[in-house]
């Protein structure tokens, strides 16, 4: 009997409650990161109910939910693996988040578990995420919603999203990162949906201009079709690749799939992670 929890640590913990004390379930499983497998784990652990779960580091699962981690009691009904070394695992993925991750890929390295790909939602997102993991970093792959190599620009001014990632670094030293394509162009849909609403103070025509937006932006096309659903309007995803930078960039994050976007400039193939 499938469950959702939507990445959700209150939804997973309700919807475990529901299985236990209304489905009457006598084993529960549950897959992927922590906010799911920790809330789960502890409706089962408090209910009496069998648990087996996976994907998630050992660590935030296990001490993740110790009052004392120093001191560590052992769970009665719930139990967790994860033996990617031990199955031959040549391609690992996940949506964990970055302390776990860098915990688990650094470990994972002591022990000599060596994937060819390593693709992680989440975690390496950002600079920094990577440049924790040393130089184990290099080769990790992962989503990239926006980049300085997306081929749009802004409503509002007119810069490239190379310019503005540009701008961002000249101003505050800092390498460039996806989340800043995307408040500017929240900003974008705010201003050409005041603009057409006409009255600033008019909720209902406010939230009317916003439905009917058909704006190109600095992260691409935004317009609510319907599809996938009514109140969400999609952007191009492509695939990208953590690997060596220049100069003060210790990692860049270089595009390497762009099969459903060729509009968006791919520099090179997806490599296989280059172990020491």
């Amino acid at each position: 009997m499938p469950k959702d929890t939507q990445s959700d640590p209150n939804r997973a913990a309700t919807v475990a409650g529901d299985l236990i004390n209304t489905d009457k379930v006598d084993i529960v499983l549950v897959s992927s990161t922590p906010e799911t497998t920790n809330p789960v784990t502890g409706q089962c652990e408090a209910n009496g109910v069998p648990c087996i779960s996976t994907v998630a580091p050992w660590q935030p699962w296990f001490l993740g939910q110790q009052q004392d981690p120093a001191n560590p009691k052992p769970f009665k009904w719930a139990y967790h693996f994860s033996e990617y070394k031990q199955a031959g695992a040549e391609i690992m993925t996940g949506v964990p988040l970055p302390p776990d991750f860098t915990n688990f890929w650094k470990q994972a390295s002591q022990q000599g578990f060596k994937p060819k790909i390593a693709s992680v939602g989440k975690a390496l997102l950002f600079p920094a995420s990577v440049e924790a993991l040393g130089d184990i970093g290099e080769g990790m792959s992962t989503e990239v919603w926006w980049s300085p190599n997306h081929p749009f620009k802004s409503s509002l001014t007119g810069v490239t999203a190379k310019q503005l990632a540009d701008d961002y670094t000249a101003k505050t030293g800092k390498q460039w990162t996806q989340p800043i394509g995307f408040v500017h162009a929240l900003f974008e849909v705010a201003a050409d949906s005041l603009k057409r609403a006409g009255n600033p103070d008019d909720r209902e025509a406010i939230v009317g201009a916003i439905k009917a937006s058909n704006l190109d932006t600095i992260v691409g096309h935004i317009q609510w079709t319907g599809q996938p659903f009514p109140n969400v309007a999609k952007t191009p995803l492509v695939g990208g690749q953590w690997r060596k930078g220049s100069g003060n960039v210790k990692f860049d994050l270089v595009i390497v799939s762009n099969k459903d976007h060729p509009d968006i400039p791919s520099a090179g193939e997806l490599q296989t992670i280059p172990y020491a």
